[in-house]
């Protein structure tokens, strides 16, 4: 049997949102609720649903394609584009009324820029920044138990799957690290700087200093 072609896509411009680019989801942080799943990934978020219309489109033409069964109503089926108040299962109220779209890869995916070139190494997409995904479409049915009254029931359930092949950065997140010159401010000269031990000695010192203020009568 031929192998089936893979259908690729360019999706168009979003926000970047819980990404996991330059490298896996495979540590999360203490108190998480989620657990790694050791994937390249990431959400954009759209404005409006037509931004994402012609993706969720063509993610439903390629599953019907290969499953014809599959149910007509589409609110049946499981799609990458999907409202913003829902992200991989978990509420993100802070997208409400917006359309995301989630592709995810085994494999880093390949990062360019605006002018369509690959980006210098330690240049990665980040949350907040403006990109665009190159994906491919991998339609697929499973089998889910449903709860039926008192019976368990095997149902089979259709959806389609972005697979994120490469990125491109339209527009950075402005950096947010730095400050404003102030006139007449201190200005740091090479002469400032004091070998590591002395400041932590200089540390603990006034710490000492405050400890002891601190403890003392009113």
């Amino acid at each position: 049997m031929a192998k089936t072609k893979a259908v690729y896509l360019t999706t168009n411009v979003g926000m970047l949102a819980y990404a996991y680019i330059a490298k896996p989801d495979d540590e999360a942080p203490p108190g998480a609720t989620w657990k790694p799943d050791g994937k390249f990934k990431g959400f954009l978020v759209f404005d409006t649903p037509e931004e994402a219309a012609e993706a969720r489109a063509e993610a439903i033409r390629v599953l019907r394609e290969k499953y014809p069964q599959a149910p007509e109503d589409e609110d049946l089926l499981i799609l990458p584009v999907r409202p913003g108040e829902v992200l991989g299962g978990k509420k993100a109220e802070e997208f409400a009324g917006k359309t995301t779209l989630y592709a995810a890869s085994d494999f880093r995916p390949a990062v360019y820029d605006a002018t369509g070139q690959k980006v210098p190494d330690g240049v990665f997409a980040y949350s907040g920044d403006r990109v665009r995904f190159k994906v491919s479409l991998f339609p697929f049915d499973k089998t889910e138990k449903v709860r039926n009254g008192k019976r368990t029931e095997d149902v089979t359930v259709y959806g389609c799957s972005f697979r994120l092949a490469a990125l491109q950065i339209v527009e950075k997140k402005p950096f947010s690290g730095g400050f404003d010159a102030v006139e007449g401010g201190y200005e740091a000269r090479p002469e400032d700087a004091r070998p590591e031990r002395e400041t932590r000695k200089q540390e603990r010192t006034e710490r000492t200093e405050r400890s002891g203020a601190a403890s003392g009568d009113f």
